[in-house]
């Protein structure tokens, strides 16, 4: 028998808010949770496990997020840690902007 199982959205998660439903159709939801994710430092490996994601794609994801100035990264030995950067706290937490 197979079995499905689906992560549970809560009322703080960034997908079903305004501001990150509108982030998620800019740059993608799996991007915008993984910035959600980085306020503290995170590898990759956790990250995978955090968000029932292979390894590959969420590598694939932060390079693209690394790219853009969104987080940094510092390694430590064999480990890179992901952090996002002061762009990604302002976009992610900056007030609300309307545009008439």
């Amino acid at each position: 028998m197979a079995v499905l199982r689906y992560p549970v959205r809560t009322v703080g998660d960034p997908a079903t808010t305004v501001r990150g439903r509108a982030l998620g159709k800019l740059i993608g939801h799996t991007r915008v949770e993984l910035l959600h994710d980085l306020v503290a430092p995170r590898c990759t490996a956790t990250l995978s496990e955090r968000h029932r994601l292979s390894a590959a794609t969420i590598s694939y994801h932060l390079q693209i997020l690394h790219d853009c100035g969104l987080v940094t990264r510092v390694r430590r030995g064999n480990v890179v840690d992901y952090q996002r950067s002061r762009r990604a706290e302002a976009l992610l937490l900056g007030p609300e902007v309307t545009l008439l």
